[in-house]
């Protein structure tokens, strides 16, 4: 549970960011900060109509799924393009832009930690 007394708080699980992406495939970085290794990141484009995407861990950040829409769960590198190519304590960053429909625009990701891997157990 979260309890402000034992300094455990929203932002220490949950943390929206915004952020814009290269305006061509050139290779250039794009690192998103946190101060914790997001379990489960959802991003859109704030300006381009374009699908929103959705990796979590227990995935390996390599699958995909696109909520506003009813297709399955996909493979995001054959999909969208360059899936994050580091998900960290810190935060996440893709290598390049993220797909073609959204290069130059402003993004959003909505990240959120869900305490880490899966123990296995059930």
């Amino acid at each position: 549970a979260i309890d402000p007394a034992e300094d455990n708080l929203p932002e220490d699980h949950f943390v929206p960011k915004i952020w814009t992406n290269p305006t061509s495939n050139d290779g250039t970085n794009v690192s998103i900060s946190t101060t914790f290794k997001p379990d489960l990141i959802w991003w859109k484009s704030r300006g381009f109509s374009a699908s929103h995407r959705l990796i979590n861990s227990l995935n390996g950040y390599t699958k995909a799924l696109k909520p506003d829409s009813t297709s399955a769960e996909i493979d995001y590198q054959a999909n969208f393009g360059i899936p994050p190519s580091t998900v960290s304590n810190s935060g996440f960053q893709f290598n390049g832009d993220m797909d073609s429909y959204t290069r130059g625009g402003t993004m959003v990701a909505w990240c959120w930690r869900a305490g880490g891997a899966p123990s296995g157990a059930t």
